[in-house]
């Protein structure tokens, strides 16, 4: 493999140029970066992160945590009720620790993006065609059966015995050797994350990174932008030096959905920037079975339910087991049984595709981010514990543990009916997010803060590539359509730079 071009200032300042500033090298900057530097472009990746090899990924998740997360896996989007966000502070971004999972997207929210205005140049058949190549590129493939593990198989019969439509999960995991640890990084390499698939090959044609770049705001000259600024940090978010490097063509954002509306508003970019911030929130469910399940064997998710107008999707997920037991509630003697418990207990995620927005905004702390669950994305979350738990049940589990405040710490089958009499508030259970869109919203309308042609209305020459600019959730694992977006957009970028002035 191609190795990452990286330029690793240590204290002071540093001062770069390029025909294309990338900010950020998750999903959407990786992918762009890919595009650009095909096009013949050269170009510089930010990213406040650092590289982190397989060989430096540690099984206590703690460390993980605190090397890999951006807040330590938690970063707080307040309202009625804290749903703690997660994502990745690293180079490759949250592809280093997510699961892999790969979702095209549906034909229903297609449409929906039609109504909205977002769709222009992103029809259907381009999309599959950056699937199509993204699929080579990243390893996409199905989970084999080897690898369905414990946990995996019994979502499958769950689903089965209840007439859910699932499936075996597509995943950019094209060595994986079942260690269960995606979460965590993985120690084999055997992720087809984009610090070890598109940032190569943008390297291998010219394309440099930049770690441990904060980038504070974006420079204007002229009427155009021109330069991006900020901070050195270094592993432990310390700041050693400054940075300025100068856009020759272009400054593009993907610095995520919390990200990119920060670093426009501090630029004074603010009409719509920050609003419509959307995210998928999620609840773990865990049961007991009369088996060993083994978490710790078979691929972290390899089974899921399928996307359906019910706005609720499940996923097998492996947690380590420190994650698994802080779902399970008890102390003293019964913390103790239920640490022997933990080989039979099965984890899955139950996902919703909530309705609720919110807003990015910045200040002296920086972010803040609000977002409030409504009634009906509550009662959402409750209808889906409950038909997970069924489903649980169905699969063979002694009991439940729903994790909802107000019913026992573990249920049986006749307890099931009274999740959606109690479950009536999100601060009855702890959500978490995972899937963040909006905040810089695209779309003809002069309210819109991007254009259709992803350029920044207010700062010309600055462009956005990255899930901000989605005018609303997927309802699906997004990490393959922000691919293709960004290439798209890139494309068509490439497309405006190569016009005479």
């Amino acid at each position: 493999m191609t190795a990452l071009r990286l330029h690793e200032p240590r204290r002071g300042r540093f001062e770069g140029a390029a025909d294309v500033v990338i900010i950020g090298s998750g999903a959407a900057g990786a992918a762009a970066a890919d595009v650009f530097s095909e096009a013949g472009l050269r170009v510089l990746v930010l990213d406040e992160g650092h590289v982190h090899p397989p060989e430096t990924f540690t099984v206590p998740f703690r460390d993980a945590l605190g090397s890999l997360y951006r807040g330590f896996g938690a970063v707080p989007a307040q309202g009625r009720g804290v749903v703690p966000l997660v994502q990745a502070k690293a180079v490759g971004g949250t592809t280093v620790v997510n699961g892999g999972i790969t979702w095209r997207l549906p034909e229903a929210v297609h449409r929906e993006w039609e109504e909205a205005g977002f769709a222009d140049g992103l029809s259907l058949e381009a999309l599959h065609r950056e699937y199509d190549v993204l699929d080579g590129l990243l390893g996409v493939r199905e989970v084999p059966e080897a690898l369905l593990g414990g946990n995996g198989g019994l979502l499958a019969r769950g689903a089965e015995r209840t007439g859910s439509g699932a499936h075996v999960i597509r995943r950019n995991t094209p060595a994986c050797v079942g260690a269960a640890r995606c979460t965590q990084g993985c120690p084999h390499g055997a992720k087809g994350s984009v610090d070890r698939s598109l940032l190569p090959r943008a390297c291998a044609r010219g394309a440099t990174i930049l770690p441990g770049a904060r980038v504070d705001r974006v420079e204007r000259r002229r009427g155009r932008v021109h330069a991006a600024v900020g901070v050195l940090v270094d592993r432990r978010g310390r700041r050693v030096g400054h940075f300025r490097v100068l856009a020759e063509r272009a400054v593009v954002l993907a610095a995520s959905a919390t990200g990119t509306p920060a670093i426009l508003a501090r630029s004074r970019a603010r009409r719509g920037v920050g609003d419509g911030f959307m995210a998928h929130p999620g609840l773990g469910l865990v049961g007991l079975f009369p088996d060993p399940v083994r978490l710790d064997a078979g691929a972290t998710q390899a089974f899921e339910t399928d996307f359906e107008s019910s706005r609720i999707k499940f996923e097998s997920l492996s947690l380590p087991a420190s994650v698994l037991l802080s779902r399970v509630p008890g102390f003293g003697a019964e913390r103790a049984r239920a640490v022997e418990l933990l080989p039979r207990m099965a984890s899955w995620g139950v996902q919703i595709r909530a309705r609720a927005e919110g807003t990015v905004r910045t200040g002296w702390l920086g972010r803040r981010i609000r977002y409030s669950l409504g009634d009906d994305d509550v009662a959402l979350a409750a209808a889906g514990l409950e038909r997970g738990a069924r489903m649980m049940f169905a699969a063979g589990a002694e009991a439940v543990y729903p994790g909802i405040h107000g019913l026992p710490g573990a249920i049986g089958p006749d307890d099931v009916g009274r999740i959606r009499d109690v479950f009536r508030d999100p601060r009855q259970a702890h959500f978490v997010a995972t899937h963040l869109f909006g905040g810089a919203r695209r779309g003809p309308d002069p309210t819109h803060p991007v254009g259709p042609d992803f350029q920044v209305r207010a700062l010309p020459g600055a462009y956005v590539l990255d899930s901000s600019v989605f005018p609303g959730n997927l309802g699906v694992n997004p990490q393959h359509t922000m691919m293709a977006v960004a290439r798209l957009g890139a494309w068509r970028v490439v497309d405006a730079l190569s016009r005479p002035a």
